[in-house]
């Protein structure tokens, strides 16, 4: 339990971005330029926040980064195709 309690800033902060993200998307839905840039920061954060989460608790490796690197662009291309469907 203790150490789901270590983690729960992190998450707490991603959640925000995503968030935000989703807010943003649904908010200017007229706009598909302003959505990509949104849908771009949001995968670009995602692998921000990932990469950092790991290396605060010291379990970053290049494996890991593969995975958050592709997890991202997978999320972008998913969002990317919803936006110019």
């Amino acid at each position: 339990m203790k150490k789901i309690a270590n983690h729960l800033p992190h998450y707490f902060s991603l959640i925000g971005l995503m968030a935000v993200a989703i807010f943003g998307l649904v908010m200017f839905d007229y706009d598909q330029g302003f959505q990509t840039a949104i849908a771009v920061s949001l995968s670009f954060g995602y692998f921000v926040w990932g990469v950092i989460h790991h290396m605060i608790h010291k379990d970053l490796y290049f494996v890991v980064v593969l995975e958050y690197l592709s997890v991202s662009i997978l999320g972008l291309v998913v969002i990317l195709s919803l936006i110019y469907r």
